[in-house]
């Protein structure tokens, strides 16, 4: 998935570069009067995301300068192309992304080429994700390698919760009436899951016997992605 994006994004910009000349810039700059755009777009997830999922989104500038986005998407897997679901770990996968942005356009003089914008977003998150999950529980554990005196194995659904804020930087060109933006960022996130558990156990492991880490608390995500969108004024 990493060569898709590198060489999809290679595509985009070269595409872009040779068809500026021919093209009609309709993005908003300071000559130019004030025409709004209302997109509507599909995403790709990236293999940088945990939650693969299918995304659909709109965006609507309201001045020259900036614009608000939201977008919806159905989970349906965890973990992410690049990395093996094993252990039976993640199982019977649902559950739901949204995201709303808030996106500042930079002058038109920095944008190459010029049928293209440059843009920074604001991005807040919120994740629901339902799965089964084969885990072993211990108790009474008497060392940080899982000496615990007894265990309980369980196959249980959990719901995991995960509010969080994105920083993104990226591009959004003009074939118009199609759109392609392609975007880089930062984000951090809260992950909380529900397990049912009545006692909450000293250490997690998979099914065969792989000490896990505590899956709750704070972490950090790239958030990357190619999205084609479409011009619904047109």
């Amino acid at each position: 998935m990493n060569k898709f994006l590198l060489v999809f994004t290679f595509i985009a910009t070269s595409f872009s570069s040779l068809s500026q000349n021919t093209l009609n810039n309709s993005f908003p700059n300071k000559e130019n009067d004030y025409e709004p755009l209302f997109l509507t777009y599909l995403s790709l997830s990236s293999a940088f995301e945990n939650y693969n999922s299918l995304d659909f989104g709109m965006m609507q500038t309201f001045n020259k300068e900036n614009a608000y986005g939201v977008e919806l998407g159905y989970i349906y897997d965890v973990q992410g192309f690049n990395q093996l679901n094993a252990n039976n770990q993640y199982s019977e996968v649902y559950g739901a992304k949204l995201y709303f942005y808030y996106r500042f356009i930079l002058e038109n003089e920095i944008n190459y080429p010029q049928n293209s914008f440059t843009f920074l977003d604001i991005e807040s998150q919120f994740y629901w994700a339902s799965f089964k999950s084969d885990r072993v529980a211990g108790y009474s554990c008497n060392d940080e390698f899982g000496d615990c005196e007894y265990y309980r194995f369980f196959d249980s659904r959990i719901e995991r919760i995960i509010p969080g804020i994105n920083f993104k930087i990226g591009k959004l060109y003009s074939f118009d009436p199609f759109y392609i933006k392609i975007f880089g960022g930062l984000g951090f996130n809260y992950i909380k899951d529900y397990t049912g558990l009545a006692d909450i156990p000293d250490k997690m492991f998979t099914s065969d016997g792989q000490q896990m880490g505590d899956q709750n608390g704070l972490r950090y995500n790239f958030r990357l992605g190619v999205q084609v969108a479409y011009n619904i004024w047109n």
